[in-house]
């Protein structure tokens, strides 16, 4: 029998490639889709009058791509239990075929961290820094798959309340406030701050939305201790880049280290 080879942590590192939905053979899935992939064929040829040959084809080729990519994406969720005309319970208690949620997803999710250190970003700073050490953390696709088990319990819950309730007011679409509607009821019990993100609302803030005589009108008007509360923010801009540069080093360092390791096992063998 072959030996089975340990799979080496530091190796494992490296987020596996996330293959895009593609279209299948078989067309009896697609059946229902057919009709809201041809309601805008009217639209495009109005508009493909005004456009050059070349403009044209390149409009053709984007929509074809657009469309295999939603038939893809349509499959797969019939697949997770989300096909139409098929009943849609809530919680975890149906029989499903695949998840909803793919390992590099995961993966993501675990080590989601704020991209501009610059920027105001959580409450605090001790927020900050622990994400930051989660980012810089390995984790293979076997422990992330555990981490999915959970995850997508709740990614189903929240997909199923926040379409039911935009299907009761007559939307769409699932709005943002429609989410935020729905995640809130976590908020006391999750561990990160993410119903009032800081640097969301600073950017409202500032974000002239109209302008009339009595002046400017923001997205989000300030509050009382905002004054107070955007010079605590200032001062902690610096030690957040800080700890960002750190974090960076580190990976850069172990990948530094892994591609050596790499080259050195292939120069041996």
């Amino acid at each position: 029998m072959a030996k089975s080879k340990k799979q080496r942590p530091e190796e494992e590192e490296e987020e596996p490639e996330e293959p895009e939905p593609m279209q299948a053979e078989d067309e009896g899935d697609d059946e229902e889709g057919e009709n809201a992939d041809d309601d805008d064929e009217g639209e495009d040829e109005q508009t493909s009058n005004k456009m050059t040959p070349e403009e044209r084809e390149a409009n053709r080729k984007a929509r074809r791509k657009l469309m295999a990519k939603k038939r893809g994406y349509r499959r797969q969720s019939a697949k997770a239990g989300y096909a139409f005309k098929r009943a849609a319970g809530f919680g975890a208690s149906r029989d499903v075929a695949a998840n909803i949620i793919s390992i590099p997803e995961t993966i993501r999710a675990c080590k989601w961290a704020p991209e501009m250190p610059g920027k105001p970003a959580f409450g605090t700073l001790a927020e900050f820094e622990e994400r930051g050490s989660l980012r810089k953390e390995a984790l293979p696709p076997g422990p992330a798959a555990v981490y999915r088990a959970a995850l997508e319990v709740v990614i189903r819950r929240v997909v199923d309340e926040a379409t039911l309730r935009s299907v009761e007011m007559g939307k769409p679409r699932v709005t943002t406030a429609t989410l935020h509607s729905v995640l809130r009821p976590f908020r006391s019990v999750l561990r990160f701050s993410f119903a009032d993100p800081q640097g969301l609302l600073r950017h409202a803030q500032n974000v002239v939305i109209r302008s009339s005589r009595k002046g400017n009108v923001n997205a989000l008007a300030f509050g009382e201790n905002d004054e107070a509360a955007c010079r605590e923010e200032v001062a902690m801009l610096p030690k957040q880049e800080a700890l960002a540069s750190e974090v960076s080093a580190e990976i850069e360092k172990r990948r530094a280290a892994r591609a050596a390791a790499k080259k050195a096992r292939a120069a041996a063998a």
